[in-house]
């Protein structure tokens, strides 16, 4: 134990720091960890959070630690494997523990885990902080001799004996009863540190999720109760972060967050923060499965302040009842849209690629059933192969003939302690009613559909709407791909080429490519591994975003005039900021048709009944400005950066919405 007698103990939730932050959150989970110590043992413990692994090495080599703990998600565990492996050499002393949700629940596989990994003596599985707790009070017990500390294993920990045999308690997943009994990491001043820093608030209001999905860890019944902190701590936090707060964004780590009855509560509390400190300005969060709660709750925010997230994973019914869901019911989910009280709100279809019992076919309709339903995005998930999903376990797998592969996670990579790291996912890519050519062409309509939701080309889909099937309008850009301007093509090819080429059949062909110190750079730069979708998206709507509007016109029914479509284009195109280049500088533009009025309207006028020739400037709004600066600042205006960027705020800041009139008087 250290000198001081007090327990030294640095919990960390890496990060990676290659070009672009890999996680812009606070270290929510391990702050927890860190104040419920402070609580419990208080005099007996010294306990320091990091994100960032350089500045936990630096504190390291000035004051070795007692007790070292690290997460375990999909997107940290080879670079928490890293730090607990040095500093476990370093000195066999040192009591190292991880925790996080990304184990599997069996047995036999905790103990392969562990086993792969002897340099951690503890795992810590579910709600931590009783459990760390627990082992932190049994090594103070102890005198920190590790191995007396083993020969007891409390409810939520795993380790191995002696003989490398897993060790458990009868109840391995732990959850806590009382979220009260966990003091607030923001109140007590813990988060403190991070407010200065790239990082952004993330908070918690519930813990646990009331669905089974097989494809989510929250699936499994041990998550199946959802416990709350109280509603005079959730607002206590968000009055505290919205006085230290220097971004305007937040993160709420719930599952369902808006579908409780509470959840009105919260957010007419937000609203009042908007309205006193105008902040926050966007949350970034997972809505819950019931929509039309979701939208009462959501109203009461300043427009576009949250994206309703209205999944279905799939329409298919079949599927659905494998993957144990129920959606709700078609003629309601139609009927999401007109219940926002502003047009700025937005509704995101969510889809999961490919799903058991899925065709094509099916996974097309669900395209076509959400763009009807007149979602404004639809979102296409990459199937996971998580630990602890039912739908990773070797029967499902084999039931359903599912095929994965493996491919290196977005920003996930960078050089640690002289040594290469990056983390990587097992994905699904075909099963015994999709085949691997219906991943291929899915993985290009992902593109399509995220591009042509882009705010930028908002004016484009309303004329689209008016007057055509806006899915048969997708349809034929992903037939017509081939017919696109040559430098489009150019960009489609690439794409094609690299969602095939990040695909390995094995870890090991996978490790064995990033061995090689000259792909390892290629990685490191970007030129592979990243995002594909949101880098590709950023490229498109940046440099090649008026030959997009050009591809889209070419793809409209043949019966639209010529003149209409001149005005549409450069309307379109006056409103874009190129997030690369100068963006200050106001567009003057004539048009034939009052294009603003067109834009806004709300009946079903169609563009030539606005007929008259009109002068506009257009301006970004002041807010928006800085706004801008603010983000590239943070994310920086790579494609990836603005990737980054665009996926976390949306668009809607980012084009020039005010217009002003030169002609005023004749409208």
């Amino acid at each position: 134990m250290s000198d001081n007698k007090r327990v030294t103990i640095y919990l960390i939730d890496p990060v990676y720091e290659n070009r672009v932050l890999s996680n812009y959150v606070f270290p929510l989970s391990i702050s927890f960890l860190s104040s419920y110590l402070k609580k419990v043992l208080a005099e007996k413990v010294s306990v320091e959070i990091f994100r960032f692994v350089d500045e936990l090495e630096e504190k390291i080599n000035r004051n070795f630690p007692d007790i070292l703990g690290t997460t375990n998600y999909p997107w940290t565990l080879e670079l928490s494997s890293l730090i607990l492996r040095k500093f476990k050499k370093q000195n066999s002393n040192l009591l190292t523990v991880m925790g996080g949700s990304n184990i599997s629940y069996d047995l036999s596989s905790q103990g392969k885990f562990l086993r792969d990994r002897p340099y951690i003596d503890y795992y810590v599985c579910g709600d931590g902080e009783i459990p760390f707790e627990n082992i932190v009070s049994n090594y103070i017990k102890e005198n920190g001799e590790i191995k007396k500390i083993k020969k007891n294993v409390h409810n939520g920990v795993i380790c191995l004996s002696g003989n490398g045999d897993i060790v458990s308690s009868d109840s391995p997943f732990y959850r806590h009863e009382k979220l009260e009994e966990i003091p607030s990491p923001y109140l007590d001043g813990t988060m403190d540190k991070f407010f200065n820093t790239k990082l952004l608030p993330m908070m918690q209001t519930t813990r646990g999720c009331p669905f089974s999905c097989v494809y989510c860890y929250e699936g499994n019944k041990t998550y199946s109760k959802v416990r709350f902190f109280s509603i005079e701590r959730v607002k206590a936090e968000l009055d505290y972060i919205s006085n230290k707060a220097q971004k305007s964004l937040l993160h709420i780590t719930d599952s369902n967050f808006a579908m409780f009855p509470r959840d009105i509560e919260i957010c007419k509390f937000i609203r009042t923060l908007q309205d006193k400190k105008n902040w926050p300005q966007s949350i970034t969060v997972a809505t819950g499965k019931d929509a039309y709660k979701v939208i009462k709750a959501v109203n009461i925010l300043k427009p576009g302040t949250i994206t309703i997230r209205a999944a279905l994973q799939s329409t298919n019914p079949d599927t659905l009842k494998t993957i144990k869901r129920k959606n709700i019911d078609a003629n309601t989910y139609i009927q999401l849209k007109d219940s926002f009280n502003n047009p700025d709100d937005k509704l995101e279809g969510q889809t999961i690629l490919p799903l058991p019992m899925e065709t094509l076919e099916s996974h097309f309709e669900s395209y076509r059933f959400m763009i009807s339903a007149g979602v404004d995005n639809v979102f296409v998930h990459n199937l996971m192969m998580l630990n602890g999903t039912e739908i990773k376990t070797k029967e499902f797998r084999d039931r359903y003939n599912m095929q994965t592969r493996f491919r290196i996670l977005p920003r996930d990579i960078g050089r640690f302690f002289g040594e290469n790291c990056f983390e990587y996912e097992e994905i699904c890519v075909s099963t015994n009613k999709f085949s691997l050519q219906d991943y291929k062409k899915s993985r290009f309509l992902q593109l399509i559909m995220k591009t042509v939701h882009s705010v930028l080309f908002e004016p484009l889909l309303k004329y689209i709407k008016e007057g055509q099937n806006f899915y048969e309008f997708i349809k034929a850009l992903v037939e017509n791909s081939e017919s696109a301007p040559n430098n489009l093509v150019d960009v489609f090819n690439r794409y094609r080429n690299d969602a095939e080429g990040e695909l390995f059949e094995t870890v090991e062909e996978l490790k064995n490519y990033c061995s090689n110190e000259e792909n390892f750079s290629k990685v490191l730069k970007g030129e592979i591994g990243g995002n594909l979708v949101q880098t590709y998206y950023a490229l498109l709507i940046t440099d090649y975003a008026g030959l997009m509007v050009d591809f889209f016109i070419k793809n409209l029914a043949p019966d639209h005039d010529d003149t209409e479509l001149e005005n549409l284009k450069e309307f379109t195109i006056s409103r874009y900021i190129n997030l690369k280049n100068s963006y200050d500088e106001p567009i003057e533009k004539s048009f034939d048709y009052n294009m603003p009025e067109w834009f806004d309207d709300t009946s079903s006028k169609k563009l030539y009944e606005f007929k008259g020739s009109l002068n506009c400037t257009f301006y970004i709004y002041k807010e928006s400005a800085s706004e801008i600066n603010s983000r590239l600042k943070l994310f920086g205006n790579s494609d990836q950066g603005i990737s980054n960027l665009l996926f976390r705020v949306g668009g809607i800041n980012f084009l020039r919405r005010e217009v002003k009139y030169s002609n005023e008087e004749s409208l």
